[in-house]
């Protein structure tokens, strides 16, 4: 009989068990067993422990019609043993979708559609698994593409805690191993690994080999005053151009143009397909713009290219875009850079044109094989160019490569109870059936867990004529009664999720008003952390040390052990120099004194780290945040939610570092230097989110997020508010949209009550309407996929027929199904 590599999959009943079922498992083979019972395994429970055994209890009246089935690696060898095991899979739990994408052939390329919670992050590690146990691929030989960090360091966890498991059951060597290679494994975020990619390769475009990433939005808005001066100089008398913009002020006109330029660069555009965009014509009012708009950006496009290549560095946003280019050469890529040999890629349906084109050269240039997994009804980022009609794409481009990709699909739902899918699922049915989401019957998720919650699922309608007043009454008071609810609360977390950001500070300020801890992720808000701000004082401090203002803001900030009496201050009449006087002759000053001689002879940043180990600012701020907790909130137990803040600062601080040294590693850091970067980053940098809290460590909080953060995450309680907000407003944007090879640009500006736009812009507007509405619908999937146990909707009786109460109105014919 052959060798099992991975696993063998058998039915074996109580009385004929086969003796090397142990011997199985102690070599790393994963074993999937159908018995009459499990009486006789209790020694090979560490195997269970580990993912290894899976045993699934028939009833023994069958035992003649699956008494043959044993199946090798995922082999299956006949038509009669596929039926066999459907068969099976009626009888029980297993989950056979899983099983046959774990055991495709190693030469496939995967297009995996995975529903929500039906557990691709548990099919991608045992995928894994399946590799490197079939065949001579190493772990450095694979790389993964995840949409977050967050994800990537989920990713890289969950496969050293299998691997180290295995270890633990099996003490074989190949497991530590794997733990060792497994930092080699690429797994980041799709402008990470092109970042990698970009820095071995760029030289074949004309970046050197340390090219760095950097925003460019200062460059950027140069960029666009200086062509729009140049055009008005072009057009005559600038003040005449002025009046024909209709007294628009001239940075609004800037301000808008670079965020057109900004959504180019989002949807992947060249500075080819820039250069021929179709923009159509406008007339009255419109006429001048459109003419500086349609004129103005492949000037600009150039300009900041070369200015990429003289500083040797890219832009975030532009990565893939670069990454187009340079693997044009093909043979040059591959000769240049590491090779892989498989590519896994997480949420595929929120790629972009460029991203589902680098796929695809990937694959030509590597010889690599994909595995694709993501939920076209979970595609969210349309705004960041992203589309749900990846899958479809990269099917036509493996085509035109001659290349196939394999569809395999997911319904077991793991997450959400079986009552409340069957709530859900009359929705979606209706959303389907409107051609709002992609779903039908084959597409309907079938849940294994039963509710132990009677109000799984509930709508609470405040009247349409107080709504607003209502709606904070109603959501607070849906949060007290889950709170108060829950038997668990370490391990059930509740989550109210929003739209847009105004509504999670909205959320926020209810909360506090209630006095209801919460933990609020809406992306963006590192830079506007309470630990990036200290630092920042620190540093402000350090450099200005002659300036009273940035010493104040140092010593009352927590890398100082004393605070300052402001009731002192208004007696020295903002006298700098008395100022200055009352603060050195502070005994807390002589310590700082030591640090900045220290600055003059030692590196910057090991002066810096020196100043946070010996002053303990998580320490000082954890005093500080219990201290005001206690006096907002007397009549709590405040202790809890102090060190959560605390542990928040700590991880943002050493995020903070570790940006520090990334953006200084390839030169000189100063002070002056690093404060210079730090005012730019926190002005304008609202990309970068702030590292999140373990949940055993978020204490009893509430999570309010945006429903984009809420990606791939479960809570045991969903609360959902703010349901009346329309899906579209007439407001100053670009629309985009590509026929053929061909883009054309549409822009439109709202100033008051008065509209400026172009003809393509009018001819775009029905399209849009459409698309919102269609990604709203799947921002709601989203939205309620993520509960477990209950899901709670605070509904208006809107009269608008475009907002998520509409549609949670639709019931269709899927109702009774």
């Amino acid at each position: 009989m052959e060798t099992p590599k991975h696993s063998v999959l058998l039915v074996a009943f109580r009385d004929d068990m086969p003796l090397d079922l142990e011997l199985y498992l102690a070599r790393g083979i994963k074993v999937i067993l159908f018995s009459d019972s499990e009486q006789g395994l209790e020694s090979l429970e560490s195997y269970r422990k580990a993912n290894m055994l899976f045993v699934f209890v028939l009833s023994p009246s069958n035992v003649s019609l699956y008494a043959t089935l044993f199946i090798i690696d995922g082999r299956i060898g006949s038509f009669a043993q596929r039926r066999q095991l459907k068969r099976i899979t009626t009888l029980c739990k297993f989950n056979l979708e899983q099983y046959l994408v774990e055991h495709a052939p190693a030469q496939m390329h995967l297009n995996v559609k995975a529903g929500a919670g039906t557990g691709k992050t548990t099919v991608m590690i045992q995928r894994i698994l399946f590799i490197l146990h079939t065949t001579n691929v190493p772990l450095q030989e694979m790389a993964m593409i995840t949409f977050t960090r967050e994800a990537s360091h989920r990713m890289f966890q969950k496969l050293r805690e299998e691997f180290y498991k295995r270890y633990q059951a099996t003490t074989a060597v190949k497991y530590l191993r794997y733990i060792e290679e497994l930092p080699k494994m690429q797994i980041s975020t799709i402008h990470s690994f092109a970042r990698k990619l970009v820095k071995n390769l760029g030289a074949i475009v004309g970046y050197g080999s340390n090219v760095r990433i950097k925003s460019f939005k200062m460059e950027r808005q140069q960029i666009i005053e200086k062509h729009i001066n140049l055009w008005m100089e072009s057009e005559g008398d600038p003040d005449n151009i002025l009046e024909r913009f209709n007294g628009m002020m001239l940075y609004k006109i800037v301000n808008t143009a670079n965020s057109y330029w900004e959504e180019m660069e989002k949807k992947g555009l060249t500075e080819h397909e820039i250069r021929h965009l179709e923009w159509g014509n406008a007339g009255g009012d419109s006429e001048s713009l459109h003419k500086l708009f349609s004129s103005i950006f492949p000037a600009c496009e150039a300009d900041l290219q070369q200015l990429k290549y003289d500083m040797n560095a890219i832009s975030l946003n532009d990565l893939t875009r670069q990454l187009d280019s340079i693997t044009n050469n093909q043979k040059s890529l591959f000769q240049n850079a590491n090779p892989i040999s498989y590519l896994f890629v997480d949420e595929f349906q929120d790629t972009d044109d460029i991203q589902i084109k680098l796929a695809a050269r990937l694959v030509d240039a590597y010889k690599l094989r994909l595995f694709v997994v993501g939920d076209i009804k979970q595609s969210i980022y349309r705004f960041r160019g992203a589309k749900y009609t990846a899958f479809d794409i990269l099917r036509g481009q493996l085509g035109a490569l001659d290349q196939s990709l394999k569809n395999y699909s997911l319904t077991t739902n793991y997450r959400s109870s079986v009552e409340l899918l069957e709530k859900m699922h009359p929705h979606f049915g209706a959303w389907g059936e409107e051609g709002l989401l992609p779903y039908g019957n084959k597409d309907r998720l079938q849940g294994v867990k039963p509710s132990h919650n009677p109000d799984h699922y509930r709508i609470e309608r405040p009247s349409f004529e107080r709504f607003s007043q209502l709606q904070e009454e109603y959501t607070i008071r849906f949060i007290r009664e889950a709170k108060s609810s829950l038997t668990d609360p370490a391990q059930h977390k509740i989550a109210v999720l929003v739209r847009t950001n105004n509504q999670a500070m909205y959320l926020r300020t209810w909360c506090e008003r209630a006095g209801i801890h919460v933990q609020l992720n809406i992306g963006g808000t590192f830079y506007l952390s309470q630990a990036a701000k200290d630092f920042y004082a620190l540093v402000r401090g350090l450099l200005f040390s002659n300036q009273p203002s940035s010493l104040l803001n140092m010593l009352n900030s927590p890398y100082s052990s004393i605070r300052i009496d402001w009731t002192v201050l208004p007696r020295l009449e903002g006298d700098e120099s008395r100022l200055l006087e009352f603060i050195t002759n502070l005994d807390a000053y002589r310590t700082w004194q030591g640090y900045l001689e220290d600055l003059r002879i030692s590196p910057v940043l090991a002066v810096l780290r020196r100043i946070v180990e010996e002053a303990d600012p998580v320490g000082n701020h954890y005093s500080l945040e219990l201290e005001q907790l206690n006096r907002k909130y007397p009549d709590q137990d405040n202790e809890a939610e102090s060190r959560a803040r605390a542990l928040q600062y700590q991880l943002n601080l050493n995020h903070l570092f570790e940006l520090i040294h990334r953006q200084f590693s390839s030169e000189f850091m100063t002070l002056y230097s690093l404060h210079q970067w730090l005012q730019l980053q926190m002005a304008v940098n609202r990309d970068e989110d702030e590292p999140q809290l373990e949940e055993e460590e978020q204490a009893d909080r509430v999570q309010i997020m945006t429903v984009h953060k809420s990606k791939g995450l479960e809570f045991h309680t969903v609360i959902v508010p703010f349901t009346d907000r329309v899906f579209r407003y007439a407001q100053s944007e670009l629309l985009l949209e590509k026929r053929g090879h061909e883009w054309h640009a549409g822009w439109f500006i709202r100033k008051g009550d008065q509209q400026y736009g172009s003809s393509v812009h009018q001819g775009l507007q029905n399209m849009e309407e459409d698309e919102a509405a269609k990604e709203e619908t799947r921002l709601l999937y989203v939205a309620i996929t993520r509960a477990e146990s209950r899901l709670w909707v605070v509904a208006n009786r809107a009269r608008t027929f475009k907002n998520w109460y509409t549609l949670l109105s639709k019931r269709g014919s899927y109702a009774n199904a």
